[in-house]
């Protein structure tokens, strides 16, 4: 497997999904980690975290000490199926950190895709239960 670190367009535009697709019950969208909440109002902050855990995955792939830094991009709204690719392609660069599934990086990236696939459509019509 290659690793890179995606670019802040990328990381932009999964963090985008949070402000272009709302509940009408709730206009803050929050994931939780380590027992605290965290929301998605400081995109460059949370896109900073982001950003980091992609350059450990490929620090630890290549035995590099590489950083970056996040500038948040304003993106359109895209399709659901194009940022949850987004967030599939962004694990891949992501999950070298033998403690991936413990980053605060993995609960943005699962709240992003749990939030985006309340949108989906039939979503609404679909059963909860058989």
């Amino acid at each position: 497997m290659s690793a890179f670190v995606v670019s802040n367009k990328h990381i932009s535009a999964m963090l985008a999904a949070t402000e272009h697709y709302k509940h009408h019950y709730s206009d803050t969208v929050c994931y939780e980690f380590d027992g605290q909440l965290y929301d998605f109002k400081d995109m460059r902050r949370v896109g900073q975290i982001l950003l980091d855990q992609n350059h450990k995955s490929v620090n630890i792939r290549y035995g590099e000490n590489t950083t970056g830094f996040f500038r948040y991009v304003p993106m359109p709204k895209m399709p659901l199926v194009h940022v949850l690719s987004l967030c599939k392609g962004y694990e891949y660069q992501a999950c070298e950190d033998p403690d991936w599934r413990k980053t605060e990086a993995y609960a943005i990236v699962q709240k992003i895709k749990d939030h985006c696939i309340w949108f989906l459509p039939g979503m609404d019509d679909a059963p909860w239960s058989i």
